[in-house]
């Protein structure tokens, strides 16, 4: 095992420049691809009811949004469907 302390050369020479490069570690909200948290559910479904929604129309307004029911969002479109609902205006009962 020998170290070249004091190489004329860089180490690395032959190494492919896609080896050599460090990897990026993902931002913290980059993981939000996955797919929705059972967390996630529970908010929307408590911010529809609060909003004086029921589930029908929760899955109508996924549906027409996002192409797909709220348990099949990712984690992004879910916050997105979140955010939506609470900008609603309650519906009066």
């Amino acid at each position: 095992m020998g170290l070249h302390l004091y190489a004329e050369k860089p180490l690395r020479q032959g190494a492919g420049k896609a080896a050599s490069a460090p990897a990026k570690p993902e931002p913290r909200g980059a993981a939000s691809n996955g797919a929705v948290t059972p967390r996630q559910l529970d908010a929307i479904a408590k911010v529809a009811r609060a909003k004086g929604l029921e589930a029908p129309a929760v899955e109508s307004m996924s549906l027409r949004v996002f192409n797909r029911k709220p348990e099949a969002l990712t984690q992004a479109e879910a916050a997105r469907l979140i955010k939506e609902l609470s900008n609603l205006k309650r519906n009066a009962a």
